[in-house]
């Protein structure tokens, strides 16, 4: 990165700092040798430090599974992690949540025989309780929990499916007391009618509902996704089948409320592949109407959904890449952050457990956390409103020369113009291109103040998705953010 480059950032980082944030994004990147790595929930502490819970076995010899749970600073810095397990039994961990003291709730389930259920906690220093009591919750059913949150009367509950001999039966329902008591359970297999009986139903996600009833997103019909009402006992009340092939290919059927306050937003996967695209539904008194997708370039398989106000956002998985989208509530795309990995710990591929619905948290000042692993690597992204980290967004000073660039989000090629004061003299004839790193990509003249990338390095070869500044070459040195989605 050039001084002057390194100059003009850390002006733009000082001056948007003071204005809108006191805090700076991050990336927690930490290499595990001979692992699978996989992220299941987060959450954010009162002081901004961050709570993940998820699966880190090792495959050197033996297959030795652990739950891991990693906390960090408010900087990104690893404070502790705490391992539990260490057998080769399959072992699920599931986030319930987080108290004002920061202790985080959370259930474990092994998926073999005379084994049980627990309820636990974990405080700020990375101490454990068991908050179950005598005598354990015996799994008779082999459950493995996908989602589970807190309901008023400090209740629990939590969905996901049952296993035989670890071959999915039935999607399940349960609800705890705060010390484990079993208080209802329920158990919805696949339609008779529905082909491949021997997948079995299974439950992604839930939303408390205002009557106190709970929705449940499922497949009790392969190819099709369902959404359950069910009242605190697990009885259905309602049943409504979303239009369209519903594809469960590793992604989740999610739910959150609706960021205009009316309903609850249903994300997932429909169409037959390679026709496959996110689709989003708004549920509304036991209406449901279509929203709008999301381009199957960008995002293909979703797994967690978070929204707030007007914004929802999306990560999910585009073939080997992770993707994270933050959309309007009416579909329009604000900005999209790119990595590596797939979040498969050695349980997943083994099928068994789908993918979390709880990657996603955001805290008071609208920074989004991002949980998540590949292969040998956990993940933890920190990203400031803008989808910057740091902070090196476009700065609202008047220049003298404004960059404009469509279409941004770009796919295969972006047209680049800069327009000029007519009370100035032209200045300066090229724009320059940098990833988010401030590594300069790409030197482009400009003809009559015009130019088009086409998405290549200087050297010729295609640069991957993700953040891009222009910069021009004139007094002002004005920067733009660009996206590239492929």
């Amino acid at each position: 990165m050039n001084t002057s480059f390194r100059v003009l950032i850390g002006i733009f980082i000082l001056a948007i700092s003071s204005i809108a944030f006191a805090q700076s994004g991050y990336v927690y990147s930490e290499y595990f040798e001979d692992c699978a790595i996989s992220s299941r929930s987060i959450f954010v502490c009162s002081d901004k430090s961050v709570v993940v819970l998820g699966n880190l076995d090792y495959n050197y010899g033996p297959h030795t599974q652990y739950l891991s749970i990693t906390k960090l600073d408010p900087s990104g810095n690893l404070l502790w992690r705490q391992l539990m397990g260490g057998t080769g039994l399959f072992l699920t961990i599931t986030g319930v949540d987080i108290d004002e003291n920061d202790a985080v709730t959370f259930i474990t389930t092994v998926l073999a025989s005379d084994q049980y259920i627990k309820l636990w906690s974990i405080d700020s220093s990375g101490n454990f309780t068991l908050l179950s009591e005598e005598p354990y919750i015996q799994n008779y059913r082999r459950i493995s929990f996908n989602k589970a949150m807190r309901i008023p009367n400090n209740e629990i509950v939590a969905v996901g499916k049952t296993y035989t001999s670890l071959q999915g039966l039935s999607a399940c329902f349960y609800r705890f007391s705060a010390i484990g008591d079993t208080l209802a359970t329920a158990y919805y297999p696949l339609d008779a009618s529905s082909p491949h009986q021997e997948q079995g139903a299974e439950a992604y996600d839930l939303a408390l509902m205002d009557n106190g009833n709970i929705l449940i997103t499922c497949q009790l019909n392969i190819g099709t996704a369902t959404i359950l009402e069910v009242d605190p006992m697990g009885n259905i009340i309602n049943r409504i089948d979303v239009p369209g092939y519903f594809l469960n290919n590793m992604s989740s059927l999610a739910v959150a409320n609706n960021p205009y306050n009316s309903g609850y937003l249903i994300v997932g996967p429909f169409g037959v592949f390679p026709d496959t695209a996110i689709k989003a539904y708004l549920l509304h008194n036991n209406e449901l109407s279509y929203m709008f997708s999301v381009d199957p370039d960008i995002v293909l398989w979703p797994h967690s959904i978070l929204t707030h106000e007007n914004e929802v956002l999306i990560c999910g998985t585009l073939y080997s890449d992770a993707i994270l989208v933050n959309h309007s509530g009416s579909g329009e795309l604000y900005w999209t952050w790119q990595q590596e990995g797939g979040n498969l710990s050695n349980i997943h591929v083994e099928g068994i457990g789908m993918v979390s619905t709880a990657l996603l948290a955001k805290d008071s000042e609208g920074c989004v956390y991002w949980a998540w692993g590949d292969i040998q690597t956990q993940l933890i992204t920190k990203l400031l409103p803008n989808g910057q980290v740091p902070v090196v967004d476009e700065v609202q000073i008047p220049p003298a020369t404004i960059i404009s660039a469509y279409p941004n989000p770009m796919k295969d090629e972006i047209k680049i113009k800069i327009k000029q004061d007519n009370s100035l003299p032209i200045q300066g004839n090229s724009i320059e291109i940098f990833n988010i790193k401030g590594q300069l990509i790409r030197s482009l003249e400009l003809t009559k103040g015009e130019t088009v990338w086409d998405g290549k390095d200087n050297g010729g070869k295609p640069s991957p998705k993700g953040i891009y500044l222009l910069r021009g070459s004139s007094a002002t040195r004005q920067l733009k953010k660009i996206v590239k989605t492929r």
